[in-house]
């Protein structure tokens, strides 16, 4: 393949969760010249990590941050997660298999090895294209005839109220993005940026699967299928626009596969990819090491049995497909973009999955929010009375500071009509059932910073009943932004005794650090749904072991710590009238060094009085740096191996100083060529094992290992045959990998 941009197709300098170096070498007269691929780059990711999701567990890290959209004809989703048989969970069901995976070493499952499924999985919000994103992930293509493919989606959202897709593309050839009248005609996903395919089977490098209104470039597959591709699409709706934009085609095709077919196996289908997007005015790197061109993006693919290979070119525009008010005016660039994965079978099949997703700006810590919803009836909405809802924004800890100006919005359902809202260093204004909300403090705003709640009351209709759901959002063009929903239930009457509720936030917006500090903030209300409270409430939180909890505080709270348990007592005035919301507890904590994974923290507040006598509350975020994996991968002959003769590989893995401490036991693989016989791999605290052509070894050491560890190496003795002639290919590849880490 052709250099992009300036970048050659073998870059070899990785940091992700499973880390693969080609080591190439061929028989000279009596000797062979190996090629190194190089070492992993040790560059530290950006400190901000929008997204980190393994899809190893039995569910995902978040519940709230992933859903699956609808299929754009009847059926059914197929997604689902290996590692669980509960089919009834969510958002993400389990797959239910005969032999389930075990909990860490899942994944994401979109297709079986069925004819005609399609399936996807979308973020709930979106990230920020402004600083960029660097886009990591894996892929597995086998145990099928050799079709579709995997996609990779973004998508233009309306950046004051962030949602993904609704609906996927049509199946087999489009991916579930494109659109247009290739079989099955129809329409693709709505306001499509870009779709990044895994082609296999090659429709989705076809011009038969175009949308209207393209011009085909010279290395599409015309009416005709081009398979083992990856194929980038670009901007469209409907069934206008998903042009073909670059290809792995465009350079005479890709070397390796993205797939094994009906013999492989998810270890031997591993496919590494990495994304860049920079709309920026100047060439910007990736986690990795690689360059992405000045408004342009790349799409770096690791094939099965190949080095890495690069292919990209300039951003589109968007304009004339999605609301302009959605897109930057001088680059047609959507301010926010939705993202997730798309797989789909037609006639032939494959089993498709994802694994190991992580998301990150390309520049500068951007600025996250974070928010909380609550109302002053907990949830108890009485027809025919006023309710106050409750919104907390804040900046997140995590990111960087906000500079620019963050706006709340939301949309009333039917049977609740907002009033006039408002909120120190807020200006709000309603607009039928919407309310809109500008800061007008000042700016920038320092992570961390709780901002002015804003108080947004409505009226409940005499009419209204059942279940009532308001979701708010926090968001500026350049952040990332937080919704939150608050659910309650409308009803004549509840109760003639006091109710209590319970909101719980953090000001992290979720998105922990090892060895970071957050505040938890714990909102009470006495329901105006019930009577007045004659009794003094209490909180009380019992923190996980993840995270240690500090002195809490709050006005006329009086609060103890006790190892894990914050408990404070109210000690304001009594009665409390019902209705009121009462003051907000601080709970600082710090999150332990080697945590990793979801953090659930549960807050309570209770009464002697009240029926039920306790309300409880649930904030679950997540901690978003993943431990970063490196190899060395070297032999004892520079290149010079004799015919017959002995020769000798070392294997260096290291946990990179840009991530996190590594919490799982990494697994070291290699497989050496058919005329090269491996003996018996050892290295101390590696217990490692000979099958064939392939060695595998597992960490027996110590655990976690701390980031910036080199591991004892690897030494792998083998004989290569004899009578090879000059020329013979005695390649080997090697990886090391964990459950949990890049």
């Amino acid at each position: 393949m052709a250099e992009y941009g300036g970048i050659p197709h073998s870059v070899a300098r990785l940091a992700r969760l499973a880390i693969a170096w080609f080591v190439t070498a061929s028989v000279l007269t009596l000797a062979a010249a190996v090629g190194i691929a190089g070492s992993p780059a040790g560059a530290a990711p950006p400190p901000l990590v929008y997204v980190s999701e393994p899809f190893t567990g039995a569910n995902v890290l978040v519940p709230g941050n992933w859903m699956m959209p609808a299929l754009p004809v009847a059926g059914t989703n197929t997604a689902c997660m290996t590692a669980s048989t509960n089919v009834a969970q969510t958002p993400i069901p389990g797959c239910n298999l005969g032999s389930p995976d075990s909990a860490g070493n899942g994944t994401l499952r979109l297709t079986g090895a069925v004819t005609n499924e399609d399936a996807g999985v979308a973020y709930t919000t979106a990230v920020p294209s402004g600083q960029g994103i660097d886009i990591n992930f894996q892929t597995f293509q086998y145990g099928g005839t050799g079709a579709d493919g995997i996609l990779f989606f973004l998508a233009g959202t309306n950046p004051a109220a962030p949602a993904p897709p609704a609906t996927l593309g049509e199946f087999g050839g489009h991916l579930g993005y494109s659109g247009g009248t290739g079989g099955p005609a129809g329409n693709g996903m709505a306001n499509g940026y870009l779709g990044v395919g895994f082609d296999v089977f090659g429709n989705y490098t076809n011009n038969a699967f175009d949308g209207s209104g393209c011009t085909d470039p010279p290395w599409a597959g015309n009416n005709t299928q081009v398979p083992n591709q990856v194929t980038v699409r670009g901007p469209g709706s409907a069934q206008a626009g998903y042009c073909l934009l670059s290809s792995s085609n465009a350079a005479g095709g890709l070397t390796g596969n993205l797939g094994t077919g009906a013999a492989g196996t998810r270890a031997g289908s591993l496919v590494p990819a990495e994304i860049g997007i920079n709309p920026t005015a100047l060439p910007l790197t990736t986690g990795s090491g690689l360059t992405v061109p000045a408004n342009s993006y790349i799409v770096a693919t690791t094939p099965i049995g190949a080095t890495r290979q690069v292919i990209g070119g300039l951003l589109p525009s968007a304009a004339g497909v999605e609301p302009a008010a959605w897109l930057d005016p001088a680059s047609g660039i959507p301010y926010q973009l939705a993202f997730g994965f798309t797989g789909s079978t037609g006639a032939s099949t494959d089993i498709h999955e994802v694994r190991n997703v992580q998301l990150s700006p390309l520049t500068s810590n951007t600025p996250r929010f974070g928010l909380g919803l609550t109302d002053n009836a907990a949830g108890h909405l009485v027809q025919g009375t006023n309710v106050n809802y409750i919104a907390s924004p804040s900046v997140s800890v995590s990111g960087g500071p906000e500079g620019q100006t963050p706006s709340f919005t939301t949309t009333f359902p039917a049977g609740l009509t907002p009033g006039a809202a408002s909120g120190t260093n807020w200006s709000c204004t309603t607009a039928g059932q919407t309310v809109s909300c500008n800061y007008t403090g000042s700016l920038p705003i320092a992570p961390g910073t709780v901002l002015p709640s804003i108080t947004l009351p409505a009226a409940i209709s005499n009419s209204l009943s059942g279940t009532v759901s308001v979701t708010g959002f926090v968001t500026s063009d350049a952040s990332v932004a937080a919704s939150a929903t608050d659910t309650g239930t409308a009803a004549a009457s509840f109760a003639t005794n006091p109710l209590l509720g319970m909101g719980l936030t953090d000001n992290a917006g979720g998105a922990f650090t090892q060895g970071g500090t957050f505040n938890y903030q714990a909102s009470a209300t006495v329901s105006a749904g019930g009577t007045n409270e004659a009794q003094a409430p209490t909180i009380t939180d019992t923190f996980p072991a993840s995270v240690t909890p500090g002195s809490a505080s709050g006005t006329n709270w009086s609060c103890g710590t006790v190892a894990q348990t914050v408990t404070c007592n109210y000690t304001g005035s009594l009665p409390i009238t019902a209705g009121t919301s009462l003051s907000v507890v601080t709970m600082p904590v710090t999150v332990g060094a080697n945590a990793s994974g979801a953090i659930s923290d549960t807050a309570t507040v209770s009464s002697s009085d009240a029926v039920p006598p306790s309300a409880s509350a649930t904030d679950i975020g997540a901690i978003l740096t993943l431990p970063h994996l490196g190899l060395t991968y070297t032999d004892n002959k520079a290149g010079a191996f004799p015919t017959p003769g002995a020769v000798s590989y070392t294997a260096t893995a290291t946990v990179l100083a840009g991530g996190a401490n590594e919490a799982l036991a990494p697994s070291f693989q290699t497989t050496l060529a058919a005329n090269v016989t491996p003996g018996a791999a050892s290295g101390t605290n590696w217990s490692c094992a000979t099958a064939g052509q392939t060695v595998t070894c597992n960490y027996t050491g110590a655990l976690p290992i701390a980031a910036g560890t080199t591991l004892p190496a690897i030494t792998i003795p083998a004989n290569v045959a004899s009578g090879l002639s000059a020329g013979t290919n005695v390649s080997s590849t090697a990886s090391v990998t964990s459950g949990d880490g890049f």
